[in-house]
C-alpha cells in the first residue's frame, strides 16, 4: 500500500502503473505563521524566553513545536550549511547524512543512472533525495512513515525541486525502480544494531530487492566488516564497498551493486572534507614489512591515516605509494624520512622520541620547553586524557605527544603538525 503526497509533475513514461494525480496543497510540516514568528526573533534571546515568546505568538503546542525547530536548525548546520534540509525531527536529523556526503554520493550515482527511475526508497527528512534532486522528475522519495515523507516532501520543494514524494514500504514500492537508494533502519527497536538481520529492511531483503534494479547502493554503518557477513554476499550481484569519512570521522560505508559496481575497486576508502576535496583510494591489500624497532625509533615523520583508509584496507597501498611504512607490525602509524602529499595521511613532524617512561618523557618535554599536552595514541590502554595527565609539566609551550606501540614498548614521539596536513 501506499499514499502520494506531493507529486508535482509526474511523467506518466516512467510511471505507467501509479493512478496518481498531482497535487498541490501544502504538508503540515510548513506552518507560515511558524516561519515568520522564527524570522521575527530577536538575536541574543535565551531558550527560555524564546519559548515563552514564541508560546504566546502561536499558542502553546505550535509555538513548542516552533521552539523545537529552531534548536534543531542550529544544530543542523555544521552538516547542513546549505541550510536547504529546513523541516527537521529530532530522530529524522540524527540519521539524516551530512549534506557534503549526500551529494558526493549522488554525484557517482546520477554519473551511470543517466535515464530511467530512481527511487529513494527510505528518504527519512529528504537529505539524501535533495543530493539525488538532479535527476528531476526522474526520482521519487518514498518512506513508510508519513511524517518523515511530508518532512521530505516541505523540504524538496522549498529547494525548488518537483518532490514527488509516497508513503510507501522499501520492499514493496508501487513502481518499477531502475536505480535505488535504500538506507535501512538500524534502530528498527529503538537501539542501535550493528547485526544486519536485526535492522528493517533487513541487510539480505535490500540485497534482494538491489537485484531487481539495474543498479542500486546500500547504505551500511561506518564499522561495518563484510567480512563478518560472507553468506550475504554470496549471491549478490556484481558489489563492491566504499568507506567515506568527512574532515576525518568516518561517515558510512555503502555497497554498490549492479551497473552502480561496475568498473569499481571490490573496496575503496573515500576522504572528503567540507572544504570540497574529494580523494578515492582502492584495490586489493597490499601487504608491507613494518620498520624494525631501531628504525620505528629515528624516523622523522609520523602520518595518521584517516579511518577510511583503515576500513577499507588501503593503509598499506598509501603507504607504498608515500615511501612510508608502519612503525610496527598491526600499527597504524607510518613513518618515514619525508612527507610527500598523500590522500588521507596527516603528517607530524618528529621532535624528539623516549621509551614511554615519565621521567624520561617529561626530559623529553623540558629539552622543548614543552609543558600541557595533546596526547594522540594507538595502542595503548589508557586513554589520550590519562597519558596527558601522567606525562604533562606545569611550565612551557602546548605540544603534542604521540605514544605508540612498538614490537618491543611503547615508545613517546613529540611532535608538531605539519602545516597543511591533508592533500587538498
Amino acid at each position: 500500500m501506499y499514499e502520494a503526497i506531493g507529486v508535482a509533475r509526474l511523467v506518466p513514461e516512467l510511471f505507467p502503473q501509479m493512478n496518481i494525480s498531482p497535487q498541490s496543497e501544502e504538508v503540515p510540516v510548513r506552518d507560515a505563521e511558524v516561519e515568520e514568528a522564527l524570522a521575527g526573533l530577536p538575536k541574543g534571546l535565551d531558550e527560555l524566553a524564546r519559548v515563552e515568546r514564541l508560546r504566546k505568538q502561536l499558542g502553546t503546542s505550535r509555538g513548542r513545536r516552533a521552539a523545537e525547530l529552531h534548536e534543531l536548525r542550529r544544530r543542523a548546520r555544521r552538516r547542513f550549511p546549505s541550510g536547504e534540509l529546513r523541516y527537521l525531527t529530532r530522530k529524522g536529523l540524527e540519521q539524516a547524512t551530512p549534506e557534503r556526503v549526500a551529494a558526493a554520493r549522488a554525484s557517482d550515482f546520477l554519473a551511470r543512472a543517466t535515464s530511467g527511475c530512481v527511487l529513494d526508497a527510505t528518504c527519512g527528512l529528504g537529505a539524501d533525495s535533495l543530493g539525488l534532486a538532479a535527476a528531476g522528475d526522474r526520482l521519487v522519495s518514498a518512506d513508510r512513515d508519513p511524517w518523515l515523507a511530508q518532512h521530505a516532501l516541505a523540504n524538496l520543494r522549498a529547494a525548488g525541486h518537483p518532490g514527488n514524494v509516497i508513503v510507501a514500504d522499501a520492499l514493496h514500492p508501487p513502481l518499477t525502480a531502475d536505480w535505488l537508494l535504500v538506507d535501512p533502519d538500524r534502530r528498527a527497536d529503538g537501539r542501535r544494531s550493528m547485526s544486519p538481520a536485526e535492522w528493517s529492511p533487513t541487510l539480505a531483503q535490500c540485497i534482494a530487492r538491489a537485484a531487481t534494479c539495474r543498479g542500486a547502493a546500500i547504505k551500511l554503518p561506518p564499522a561495518f566488516d563484510p567480512a563478518r557477513h560472507p553468506a550475504l554476499f554470496a549471491d549478490a550481484p556484481l558489489h563492491t564497498f566504499e568507506w567515506c569519512s568527512l574532515d576525518g570521522t568516518l561517515v558510512e560505508a555503502v555497497l554498490w551493486l549492479g551497473e552502480l559496481a561496475e568498473g569499481r575497486p571490490s573496496a575503496a576508502a573515500r576522504i572528503l572534507t567540507g572544504a570540497g576535496s574529494d580523494e578515492r583510494v582502492g584495490g586489493a591489500r597490499e601487504p608491507i614489512d613494518p620498520h624494525d624497532t631501531a628504525q620505528a625509533h629515528e624516523v622523522q615523520w609520523i602520518a595518521d591515516p584517516d579511518p577510511a583508509l583503515l576500513r577499507a584496507g588501503q593503509l598499506e597501498r598509501v603507504a607504498r605509494a608515500a615511501g612510508l611504512r608502519p612503525l610496527a607490525r598491526e600499527l597504524a602509524y607510518l613513518g618515514g624520512d619525508a612527507a610527500p602529499p598523500a590522500p588521507g595521511l596527516a603528517y607530524f613532524r618528529v621532535l624528539g622520541s623516549a621509551p614511554l617512561d615519565r621521567k624520561q618523557v617529561r626530559a623529553l618535554l623540558a629539552a622543548h620547553d614543552v609543558g600541557p599536552l595533546t596526547v594522540k595514541k594507538r595502542g595503548h590502554q589508557d586513554s589520550a586524557e590519562t597519558l596527558a595527565t601522567r606525562f604533562a609539566r606545569k611550565q612551557g609551550r602546548r605540544g603534542t605527544l604521540i605514544v605508540a606501540r612498538l614490537a618491543d614498548s611503547h615508545r613517546a614521539y613529540l611532535v608538531e603538525p605539519k602545516a597543511r596536513d591533508r592533500k587538498g
